[in-house]
C-alpha cells in the first residue's frame, strides 16, 4: 500500500509539474473531492505545487476536500490557503 501511495504521489507531482511547465497556463485547480486520504507527503505535494505555481505566476487552488482530508487540512490550518488562488 505504501509503495502504491508513493507511486501515486510521484505521478501527481509529475502531472502538476508538466501542466505548470506548459505555456499559456494561467490557473491550475486540483479537485480533491474523490480523495479519501492524505498524509504529510500528500500535503507537501500540494504545498509545493502551490509554490511552484506562484513562482510561475499561475493561480493554484486545491478545492472540494471532504471528510478526513478536509479535517486534516483544517487541523493544519491549510484548507483556506490551498483553496484560494495565488499569483505573484
Amino acid at each position: 500500500m505504501a509503495n502504491r501511495w508513493s507511486r501515486n504521489l510521484e505521478q501527481l507531482r509529475a502531472a502538476i509539474t508538466g501542466i505548470l511547465a506548459e505555456s499559456g497556463v494561467t490557473d491550475l485547480v486540483v479537485d480533491l473531492e474523490s480523495l479519501d486520504f492524505i498524509d504529510s507527503t500528500g500535503v507537501q505535494v500540494l504545498l509545493g505545487a502551490k509554490q511552484t505555481a506562484a513562482d510561475r505566476g499561475v493561480g493554484f487552488s486545491a478545492n472540494n476536500a471532504q471528510g478526513t482530508v478536509l479535517r486534516i487540512l483544517m487541523l493544519l490550518n491549510l484548507h483556506e490557503f490551498l483553496a484560494g488562488p495565488t499569483r505573484t
